[in-house]
């Protein structure tokens, strides 16, 4: 494992497979008729569990059936029959059967937001495209917001956000292991399923990767395996590149060698000036992060498992 960038050019990476959002789902169903009991303006209908009222079909009966025992009987059947195709058709979860049968219409809600927590010790300009792009959108929710640096401009754009946030000093621990067994025990009290590198200069050790294996992302200002570790924009200066960009990776136990999950390049500036090609590099970052994100909480992104360095990412 590697320590980070400052002020968000990444630090470690390898991803899980988890957090799955639940596809919306859109049930349509006519509306009660005016002054039925259940669809009374200002009445909300009481959703029956599954089984507790048994599918209807309505038929007209002309005079002549009712009297003909033998279309009634083929009446009865045909009913039986519908309410019989009903059952065996009907796989959708409890909580559309129920939203059905109260006569909902209109798309399902998503249950739940996939959780994470930001790890930053700079300005958290990453961060703050997180929670710009993703946070709050019902897709994906920051639920913590953590550092080494109690004076973290990080933590006053979490609190700006109403996230929870929580400070980790080196020194208030008597080593590393001590204070990486405390950040994972906040991290799992707060359920979140990912943890997010987003210019963490504290290492994290080989037990605390383990912890959450496959469930630690980074994101690195270069095109690995090109120029893992610090300084990378410098070292792309340096040898002469002319072409550079942006990785997101999940996090492993060596120095920017998790598997990629995205990558993409940009071109570096004709003159070569430094602060130009930063100023580019966050702003990919800035675009990049989030999308691997959402792409993790939608469930898209996988680890091969016959080769756990490949990474796929299903489109």
């Amino acid at each position: 494992m590697d320590e980070g960038q400052d002020d968000d050019e990444g630090d470690q990476g390898e991803l899980p497979l988890q957090g799955r959002v639940p596809e919306e789902i859109e049930v349509r169903r006519h509306r009660p008729a005016r002054g039925d009991e259940q669809g009374e303006r200002g009445q909300r209908p009481v959703a029956e569990a599954p089984g507790d009222r048994p599918h209807s079909l309505s038929i007209p009966v002309t005079a002549e059936r009712r009297h003909d025992r033998d279309a009634e009987d083929q009446l009865a059947a045909d009913e039986e029959g519908h309410r019989q195709h009903v059952k065996e058709k009907d796989s959708l979860p409890e909580i559309v059967s129920a939203h059905r049968r109260a006569g909902y219409c209109g798309k399902m809600p998503t249950v739940s937001a996939f959780r994470i927590v930001v790890l930053a010790s700079g300005s958290g300009t990453n961060l703050q495209a997180i929670l710009d792009r993703l946070h709050g959108g019902g897709e994906v929710e920051v639920v913590g917001v953590g550092s080494d640096k109690p004076g973290a401009r990080a933590l006053e754009r979490a609190r700006a956000a109403a996230v929870e946030t929580a400070v980790f000093p080196a020194s208030e621990f008597e080593d590393r292991a001590a204070r990486d067994a405390a950040l994972g025990d906040w991290i799992e009290a707060l359920g979140a399923g990912l943890v997010v590198l987003a210019g963490y200069m504290q290492l994290l050790g080989a037990a605390f990767v383990e912890r959450f294996r496959n469930r630690i992302v980074n994101v690195h200002p270069a095109l690995l395996p090109s120029f893992p570790g610090l300084d990378a924009i410098g070292q792309a200066l340096e040898a002469g590149v002319e072409t550079t960009g942006v990785t997101v990776h999940f996090v492993d136990e060596g120095v920017d060698t998790g598997p990629t999950i995205l990558q993409r390049e940009l071109t570096v500036p004709a003159g070569r000036d430094r602060d130009e090609l930063e100023r580019a590099i966050h702003a990919l970052e800035h675009e990049l992060y989030p999308e691997a994100i959402r792409m993790i909480a939608r469930g898209l992104v996988r680890i091969d498992a016959a080769d756990q360095r490949v990474v796929i990412v299903d489109e």
